[in-house]
């Protein structure tokens, strides 16, 4: 197998969705780790919705996406749960 049709397979794999879904899951779970180190319940929320609305941005940018489809509905809700998750699990282990 040439290496050329591995990056080829890889690359068809990583799509846009599954690479908007990662790019958001990841930083759902950084902005769950500063949240729980900033410990202040609104600036917080305030914090990570104004993250996620520059994400989108960025990622619309650098996907080059034209299309007014709902494309990143999805990538919201991980964002989210991994926001919630990651700062759910710190937030338990220092009260434990």
């Amino acid at each position: 197998m040439n290496i050329l049709d591995i990056k080829a397979k890889f690359k068809s794999w990583l799509d846009l969705d599954l690479r908007t879904v990662l790019l958001h899951a990841v930083v759902g779970g950084i902005m769950g780790y500063i949240s729980f180190i900033i410990n202040q319940p609104l600036l917080n929320l305030v914090f990570a919705l104004a993250i996620l609305i520059i994400i989108i941005y960025v990622n619309r940018k650098i996907s080059k996406i034209t299309e007014e489809k709902k494309w990143w509905m999805s990538s919201v809700l991980i964002y989210l749960f991994m926001w919630m998750l990651v700062w759910t699990i710190f937030y338990n282990t220092r009260i434990a």
